[in-house]
């Protein structure tokens, strides 16, 4: 059976938990002045923040994902929460700029009611993060507001893929734009900027095994040491 050693091809690979230490908010879904967070974390928007990642100036409108992970240190499979609670905020949204709540050339007050439902403190996640070489760091921000994050991790000693041609499960979130197999069975999270999937059954794919645990083999990682099918 063919191996990829990630280790040898100077990739890295940690399991880590993160604990939020502040109210964590971004809009998986939104209708009119009301947005919700669901209790999952892309694997763009982790690899954004542990690899440190942003830009003062943009000259494009549209996102620029693929071009920006080339650059980073770190890519990271989706977060699964483990233990997490919400909380919704209602607020009113102010007209103008001058904190006015009255509408433009017109005598009515008109305070906008919203509400944001939040990710509370002390909620827990779960992921993978690949390396290319480094560590990674202790703090990160992460959602909207940039929330305060600490991340404990372990790393997985010489992690060895291997292509299985059967079907295998996995217990992690995982994104389709990293699988290079075929599904045999998943349920969607519909989350931008893309879906992600979970209780994910699928065959014909590279697997890393780190004693009971499956782990799935992202098409970016597969791509690097050259094995990509």
């Amino acid at each position: 059976m063919p191996q990829i050693n990630l280790n040898e091809n100077n990739i890295r690979l940690f399991e880590c938990e993160m604990t939020l230490h502040d109210y964590m908010w971004f809009s998986s879904y939104d209708a009119s002045s009301m947005s919700s967070t669901e209790a999952v974390i892309h694997n763009f928007a982790l690899s954004y923040a542990v690899s440190r990642y942003d830009r003062g100036i943009v000259s494009n409108r549209g996102p620029t994902y693929e071009r920006d992970l080339e650059q980073m240190d770190f890519y990271a499979s989706p977060a699964k929460s483990i233990d997490y609670k919400k909380i919704t905020l209602t607020y009113n949204a102010l007209d103008t700029k001058t904190l006015r709540t009255d509408e433009y050339n017109s005598k009515k007050n008109t305070p906008k009611l919203g509400q944001k439902t939040m990710v509370t403190p002390m909620s827990k996640f779960e992921f993978y993060l690949y390396s290319w070489g480094e560590e990674p760091t202790g703090l990160i921000r992460i959602g909207k507001k940039r929330a305060l994050a600490r991340i404990s991790w372990k790393e997985i000693e010489e992690p060895l893929a291997f292509y299985q041609e059967d079907s295998f499960e996995v217990n992690h979130l995982v994104s389709p734009l990293d699988v290079t197999g075929e599904f045999e069975r998943y349920n969607m999270i519909r989350i931008p900027p893309f879906l992600l999937l979970k209780d994910v059954k699928m065959k014909e794919d590279w697997i890393i095994k780190d004693g009971s645990n499956i782990i799935h083999l992202p098409r970016r990682i597969l791509a690097e040491v050259g094995d990509e099918t």
